[in-house]
């Protein structure tokens, strides 16, 4: 519990909706919306939400250069893991990279 913003005196666990100061029952304001220390605040919270309702979602676009970066890099991604292990077994086959890290893997195993 903490003391009410207006009431030194008087311990509350109560607070404002909107601006999250600590109210004593004799602070509080009830409204529909909940519990205010102000006619202010509970206007001032009524016309944020009424911001916020007619704003409506997010729009989201999916960007072709972004597409086309994630293109590339993850293809870059790819050409490096490629030419690692290709240094590292000095094979491009599959099945014979395969083979030789399976070998390699049984052998620490």
């Amino acid at each position: 519990m903490d003391k009410c913003a207006n009431h030194p005196t008087a311990f509350t666990s109560i607070k404002c909706k909107r601006c999250h100061k600590f109210i004593c029952g004799d602070c509080q304001m009830m409204f529909a919306e909940g519990v205010f220390c102000s006619a202010a605040c509970a206007k001032e919270w009524r016309e944020f939400q009424s911001r916020v309702l007619t704003r409506g979602p997010r729009k989201t676009r999916i960007s072709i250069t972004g597409c086309l970066q994630t293109l590339v890099l993850s293809a870059v991604l790819v050409a490096v893991i490629i030419g690692v292990l290709y240094f590292w077994l000095g094979t491009l086959s599959p099945v014979e990279m395969w083979n030789k890290l399976s070998n390699m893997f049984s052998l620490m195993f």
